[in-house]
């Protein structure tokens, strides 16, 4: 980060400044990091003091202090060794100065939003843009409306481009996030279920997360458009108010589109995808380092924004190949414990997320298919229906189906109308779901899909299978 004068801070989020009592005030105070607790605080840190349910930031501030940190930004007036900078909202503050200062750097900006695929296709836009750009990616999950601005943060002067990831909840957030800053490119994966309970249907989720295309800077930007998703493929060029459309589609016999994907086959003894990136008349041949027509799609998505971006198509090719996925998605390995191949993908799940990863597990060669499917969570009223769904689905592809969690039961209800009950199991907990592995007697040639929302914790159970840690 580059440094932000205490003046600068105070205009740019409208608050007042509360010095300490015989504190000397000099206007060249400044900062070069922002953190959000105070453990991170370091010399000339801005601590952001956030009142949250368990912990009240403000009671936090001296401690920030202690390691450095030269203001703190507040909503409470607090007997503080720093200078405090009070203001109204210190979350609508922290975006207003994450504002200010993309302002003043030249980085253009990426987003990447949608109901699934987000971070796997913003770490592909990542390998992407560095194989001509300066580009810095926000870290970890940090893409809700705290985790925009930080990181914003993040970027330095010589950074060409940043690439976001943004995840909503709740209607309002959106328009939040997009207060921060204009987008350059703006990247929507795909329209499904995940936050339904508070989104109340995928029309909804559709106008949330297409907010980023009425947030693009300028007539340069650019809208990178799903045509394989139902909703997304209605979006057309007088949906953006400014700027243009960019598409794509896996599926080109049938859809219409600027970036396709064709010739795809899948090795899963090495577990990676080749397929031939196709644009205009040009093309190239892509290795993607994981399986999946969704991650297809996701390649094809960063392509795109790569294509807009002036990024010439080997160079997105050879990037899309640097391309690792993360240890929680679409991971497959080999049991230490029993030599079965086990997938792993528990980072997060939702009804398509979920089918998607059934489909994985389909197209491989198995002795025996073994669904372990957690619950997914925040479908509101749709919870049953949607947990029943998935049980259904995965009865005809799946030789045994485990469901984990409190909603094991409609997951095993689904399965039970065209299988079994005997190959059809209902956990509770991991570690039932554990016990009832044991039972199978896993060998060479079964595979594991292991799949559940981030809240259930099912790597606990990947872990188990891989090399029986508890």
């Amino acid at each position: 980060m580059e440094r932000l004068y205490i003046e600068e801070i105070i205009n740019s989020v409208k608050g007042e400044l509360i010095l300490p009592e015989g504190y000397e005030y000099e206007s060249s105070i400044f900062i070069s990091s922002v953190c959000i607790d105070s453990r991170k605080a370091r010399e000339n840190t801005l601590f952001a003091a956030f009142e949250g349910k368990n912990v009240d930031g403000h009671e936090y501030i001296n401690d920030a202090a202690n390691k450095g940190a030269t203001v703190a930004l507040a909503e409470k007036r607090v007997d503080a060794s720093i200078p405090v900078i009070c203001v109204e909202n210190v979350r609508k503050a922290l975006n207003a100065l994450a504002g200010y200062y993309i302002s003043k750097l030249n980085s253009r900006v990426v987003v990447c939003t949608g109901s699934s695929g987000k971070t796997t296709t913003k770490d592909m836009l990542f390998e992407v843009f560095k194989q001509k750009y300066k580009t810095k990616k926000s870290l970890g999950n940090l893409n809700n409306t705290i985790g925009m601005p930080m990181s914003v943060f993040s970027l330095d002067a010589e950074d060409e481009y940043g690439i976001f990831e943004i995840g909503i909840g709740a209607p309002g957030q959106m328009d939040e996030i997009c207060s921060v800053c204009p987008f350059d490119i703006a990247v929507v994966t795909m329209i499904g279920s995940a936050h339904i309970e508070n989104l109340g249907t995928r029309g909804n989720i559709f106008k949330e997360k297409t907010k980023v295309f009425a947030n693009l800077k300028d007539n340069e930007s650019f809208a990178v458009v799903n045509m394989d998703d139902e909703f997304l493929s209605g979006v057309n060029s007088a949906d953006i108010k400014r700027g243009n459309m960019i598409t794509y589609a896996v599926d080109s016999e049938k859809k219409i589109a600027d970036i396709t994907a064709r010739d795809v086959e899948y090795c899963f003894e090495k577990c990676y995808t080749e397929y031939r990136l196709c644009y205009k008349d040009q093309s190239a041949r892509v290795r993607l380092n994981t399986l999946g027509v969704h991650n297809v799609s996701n390649s094809l998505a960063a392509a795109a924004a790569g294509i807009a971006a002036g990024i010439d198509i080997e160079s997105i090719a050879r990037g899309l190949g640097d391309f690792i996925p993360d240890a929680m998605r679409m991971k497959i390995s080999t049991s230490e414990k029993s030599w079965a191949t086990v997938i792993s993908d528990v980072y997060n799940s939702n009804p398509e997320a979920c089918k998607v990863a059934l489909n994985v597990l389909n197209d491989m060669p198995a002795f025996r298919r073994i669904a372990v499917l957690g619950d997914m969570l925040e479908l509101g009223n749709k919870t049953q229906k949607a947990h029943t769904d998935v049980g259904e689905y995965a009865s005809a592809v799946a030789d045994v189906i485990i469901g984990v969690g409190k909603y094991a039961d409609y997951i095993v209800t689904g399965a039970a109308k065209s299988m079994p009950y005997k190959k059809l199991y209902a956990a509770s907990t991991n570690a039932e779901a554990k016990e009832i592995l044991d039972k199978l007697h896993l060998c060479q040639g079964d595979i594991v899909l292991v799949k559940g929302s981030r809240g259930v914790g099912m790597e606990v159970i990947t872990q188990y299978l891989l090399n029986g840690e508890n």
